[in-house]
Order: structure tokens, then C-alpha cells, then sequence
């Protein structure tokens, strides 16, 4: 009989259930990086070349392009690069301006990295990218000051398709 109301007090208390939600159990997600660690910024290099945001891209085919936007913790969804994947040229914004750049040499290695080169009188722009998956491709875009030589690099995300 004493074996029974312990092993009846033992049951009662491993059977209670927490009053809190399962929710509160586990830690929080979060997306910032680890104490002491700091992200890369979406933007290295020369200060005298600022990606802006790109309004009118008309000149590039609807159908088989490729639209870019930095990659940044921030959250920025600011197309600022877009070229066709064919023939035809590639529109930038730097500096607020709306540059447009044509197409120059292309490189595919076969194994879901594409380079991309654009040019004008002022910039060179080598864009790499990574195929992420279904039309999703990440990367970096390198652009050139032909005057200064003046280098800039960005890190981006966006989509090309055809």
C-alpha cells in the first residue's frame, strides 16, 4: 500500500503537462549575426559609385532578362540592375544616374555560374552569378570607373530568366 500512493505521486507529477504554450518553450529566431561578428556589407569599395534605385528598365525584354537587387541585411528591395540575356543592352543606376551599358563577353562554366560583361564610355560591369534554384540567382556585380580605375563591388540577389 505505501508502494502505491508513491508510485501514484511520482505518476501524478511526470504527468503534468506545462501550463505554457509550446511557443514560449524554445528560443526566439533571429537573423542577426553572433556577437562580435560583422556582416559584410552589400557594398565595397570606392565610395564615389552608389548603386541607386532603378525606375525605368523599358529597354531590357520583359522575357529573357535578368533583374538585380543588392543583397543586404536591411532588407532593401531596390532594383538596381538590369540586362537582357540575349541580345541588347543592360540599364544601371549609379550615382542616380541611369546608365546604359551594352553587352560584351559572356562566360558559362556549365555548372550554374554565369559572368556577364557591360560596358559604356565611363563603366565596365562584370556581373557572377549563381544559380539558386528555379529562376533565383546570387552574386556579385564589379563595376569599373574607366577614368579612375575605381573599383566597386556588390553583392546581389534577384532572378533571370528566358
Amino acid at each position: 500500500m505505501r508502494y502505491l500512493f508513491v508510485l501514484s505521486l511520482v505518476f501524478i507529477l511526470f504527468s503534468c503537462k506545462s501550463d505554457a504554450p509550446d511557443g514560449e518553450l524554445t528560443a526566439p529566431e533571429t537573423s542577426a549575426p553572433a556577437p562580435g561578428v560583422n556582416p559584410i556589407p552589400a557594398i565595397t569599395g570606392s565610395e564615389s559609385m552608389q548603386p541607386g534605385e532603378l525606375a525605368d528598365f523599358s529597354q531590357v525584354s520583359e522575357a529573357c532578362s535578368c533583374r538585380l537587387r543588392l543583397d543586404s541585411a536591411e532588407g532593401e528591395d531596390d532594383l538596381f540592375f538590369a540586362f537582357n540575356l540575349k541580345d541588347g543592352p543592360g540599364i544601371i543606376s549609379l550615382n542616380g544616374e541611369r546608365q546604359v551599358v551594352q553587352r560584351g563577353a559572356s562566360l558559362s562554366s556549365g555548372s550554374g555560374n554565369e559572368s556577364y560583361l557591360h560596358q559604356n564610355d565611363r563603366y565596365r560591369i562584370q556581373t557572377s552569378l549563381t544559380d539558386e534554384g528555379g529562376t533565383e540567382q546570387s552574386g556579385r556585380v564589379k563595376i569599373t570607373n574607366l577614368e579612375t580605375e575605381e573599383k566597386t563591388i556588390v553583392r546581389v540577389v534577384g532572378n533571370c530568366q528566358c
